[in-house]
């Protein structure tokens, strides 16, 4: 008997149609079956569905079974449901930011599963702890237990997350999206430890992601989840390399690639950076000057031509971000940077506004920096009314539909909110606030973080058919490779603030001298079926 069978289990909101129909599938103890798809497919619904963690009773499964070690969960009360939950069924849940308690240390937050399950004390909860957080590779383990989740990297919380979720021995590990969001080198560390820890504590797993190159290193057998359906089943060797559903062949297809927008042979500089650092205050006396700092970007120079793709890559914490916003002149530097012939330097308030409809950004999380007041055409138009007053509210309506149309939405977004939008599509309204202006450079940071493969891909392509349209410059910042090389022309790989190696994207992609920038490539391309190297 498996150690999980569900079996034609259907959910719905309300009174609303089923968002999940009659999802069959089984895992053996030991096994780890991948539940693919993109957003919205169902697949998180049926992973809550399975430790009854929906917002019942308005969550309703009108047919269905969940059998977990021969047990009917659907029925089960909530004592049965609470000797279950985070004892011999846990969950690593896909955001650890929102899912760690911001008030409570890590301590706290790993050990309290164990005093509620088990009924340890204090001391014996702590040294179970200290030895999960050394187990799953928290560095300075002993030294983090009083740490807050926002003290800790990316990584760090996942890491936190799975040390709650191994507290007790689970039977069976839920991993909702365990790795999104993650730097590549973070990712295949994450991936690798959840493999061993399977292996050592002989879990079984449930593995959900839209990422099937991660799915290929971490999974046995493949559940394909479309619009609350499960339409294809198999071996990862089977379903990845023989698909027989068209929605597969869509999946295994979509994910970012084709050559970057070729630079002009003839195209002039627009952008130049030298001796760039950024420094962050560490310590500051009583007079509330700084004692000690943190040099988060280090002497980068570098130039962008027009017309031309520069990306900036390197795990989370090496500058990328930060450099770009100095070079935009929204974060104080020292060196010196040109934009069109103009150094910034010498330019502040009203001498530099004119200058920032050339430069525009699109931020990393679209739902985040696009303000939930506002309206699509407010939030696209908003540039307009600042940069071009003699504009009438007509013409700018006009153009705010005009620019829509390029990014791929139609007139009935307008008056629509960004959170009535996937994150595909607040992603193209993003890049229509920052297009809208006719800039001659767009920083785009992470600008498909988080997204489905397939979202990926139009993202990019987008931003392939704009740039060859309108010359766009643009600065592209991203820890994923398979991005990069699908759009940039030069590649800066940088690490603790400091450029570790630059060049064109050929040579970066196969002749690259770095140890670091090889361990990227490696990390991105060269894992095997198990997510080792």
């Amino acid at each position: 008997m498996s150690l999980l069978e569900v079996g034609d289990l259907s959910v719905r909101f309300g009174n609303a149609d089923p968002v999940v129909k009659k999802a069959s599938f089984k895992i053996d103890k030991g096994e780890t079956l991948a539940l693919v798809g993109e957003s919205g497919s169902g697949k998180s619904v049926t992973a809550l569905s399975i430790l009854r963690l929906l917002n019942y009773p308005y969550a309703s499964h009108p047919s269905g079974s969940i059998l977990f070690d021969g047990e009917e969960l659907t029925a089960a009360d909530e004592e049965t449901l609470r000797d279950i939950r985070g004892n011999r069924a846990a969950m690593i849940f896909q955001e650890p930011m929102t899912s760690l308690n911001p008030l409570h240390c890590v301590e706290r937050q790993v050990s309290e599963t164990m005093i509620v399950h088990k009924g340890w004390g204090r001391e014996k909860a702590r040294a179970r702890t200290l030895e999960l957080l050394e187990l799953v590779g928290l560095r300075n383990a002993a030294e983090r237990l009083g740490a807050l989740p926002h003290e800790l990297s990316g990584g760090e919380r996942q890491r936190v997350m799975i040390a709650m979720a191994l507290a007790n021995d689970p039977d069976l590990l839920i991993a909702d999206e365990p790795t999104t969001a993650l730097d590549v080198t973070v990712q295949a560390q994450i991936l690798h430890l959840l493999k061993r820890l399977q292996k050592q504590f002989g879990m079984a797993m449930l593995f959900i992601s839209h990422d099937l190159d991660v799915v290929r290193r971490i999974a046995n057998r493949v559940a394909v989840m479309k619009d609350g359906e499960i339409v294809e089943t198999g071996t990862v060797g089977d379903v990845l390399s023989r698909p027989q559903h068209p929605y597969t062949k869509m999946l295994l297809n979509a994910r970012p690639s084709g050559e970057p927008v070729p630079v002009p042979d003839k195209a002039e500089e627009l952008l130049r950076a030298e001796g760039i650092t950024v420094r962050f205050p560490l310590s500051r006396d009583f007079w509330g000057r700084r004692e000690k700092t943190f040099a988060a970007v280090d002497g980068v120079s570098l130039s962008v031509k027009r017309g031309e793709t520069v990306a900036f890559v390197g795990e989370s914490g090496s500058g990328k971000t930060t450099l770009a916003f100095a070079l935009l002149k929204l974060l104080d530097f020292e060196g010196r940077v040109f934009f069109g012939g103009t150094d910034l330097g010498t330019l502040n308030g009203a001498r530099l506004r004119p200058l920032r409809s050339k430069m525009q950004i699109v931020f990393q999380d679209p739902f985040s920096s696009l303000n939930p007041r506002l309206t699509v055409e407010e939030i696209v138009g908003e540039g307009v009314k600042v940069h071009k007053k003699t504009v009438s509210a007509a013409e700018r309506r006009e153009e705010i539909k005009r620019v829509l149309g390029e990014v791929g939405l139609d007139e009935s977004a307008l008056n629509r909110y960004p959170h009535e939008f996937s994150g595909g599509q607040r992603q193209r309204i993003a890049v229509a606030r920052a297009l809208i202006l006719r800039p001659d450079l767009i920083v785009l940071d992470e600008p498909t973080s988080s997204l489905d493969v397939s979202v990926q891909a139009q993202i990019i392509d987008l931003l392939k058919a704009l740039q060859k349209k309108y010359g766009l410059a643009y600065l592209f910042i991203s820890h994923d490779m398979r991005v990069v090389k699908a759009i940039a022309d030069r590649v800066y790989v940088m690490r603790n603030g400091k450029v570790v190696e630059s060049g064109a994207n050929p040579f970066i992609f196969k002749e690259a001298k770095s140890s670091y920038a090889r361990d990227l490539m490696a990390a991105a391309f060269d894992f095997d079926a198990h997510g080792e190297k």
